[in-house]
């Protein structure tokens, strides 16, 4: 569920998946390489194969195609697995420079929002959201605070306390508290006790 939010915020990012799939082809492979024979297309695929159709007066002389021809668009309606001929890193990469009403495209959306684009490069997506939330961006920051309150609490110190370092825990905890509950007393006036 968590993943399905983060997945729509980024699907509403134009500029960060095209900065997300730009000159990197392994992303391109994982995500737009699902064309097949029987016309079933999933992810990227699925995606830009609406997205060709829907605008295919505007658009579709920026597929590429590896055959010696380009392919006709009313041929490819009838035997969409020609899609598979489909040049899908050189096709990407005229679309990041030429075609940027694809990166914000309902078909586009709706693909990314599945949340599986997430597992192609988690890095990638963590740093973006990190330069999101210092950057103050609301959302960003209503998601993290959403996980904080929904998540329980034995679990949250499972995943966050391994990330802190001791003296950035004892700050928290000085800044929870009342100011002496921490701190050790001091050595110099300390007594022993009688017998």
């Amino acid at each position: 569920r968590r993943a399905r939010k983060v997945a729509a915020y980024v699907a509403r990012d134009a500029k960060l998946l095209r900065q997300f799939f730009r000159d990197q082809p392994r992303r391109v492979v994982l995500f737009f390489e699902h064309f097949s024979m029987s016309g079933e297309f999933t992810y990227g695929a699925r995606a830009l194969s609406r997205f060709a159709f829907a605008r295919r007066d505007t658009v579709w002389e920026f597929l590429e195609w590896m055959g010696k021809h380009a392919q006709a668009p009313v041929t490819v309606a009838s035997k969409p697995h020609y899609f598979c001929e489909l040049h899908v890193l050189r096709t990407i990469r005229t679309f990041v420079e030429n075609v940027p009403e694809f990166w914000s495209s309902s078909e586009l959306v709706e693909e990314v929002e599945s949340g599986d684009i997430l597992n192609i490069d988690r890095a990638f997506f963590v740093e973006a959201l990190l330069d999101d939330l210092c950057a103050g961006r609301e959302v960003v920051l209503g998601m993290v605070e959403e996980f904080l309150r929904e998540e329980q609490f034995p679990l949250l110190c499972q995943k966050l306390l391994p990330l802190v370092s001791s003296s950035s825990l004892l700050t928290f905890l000085d800044r929870l508290t009342p100011p002496r509950s921490w701190r050790l007393p001091d050595q110099s006036q300390a007594s022993l006790p009688g017998p």
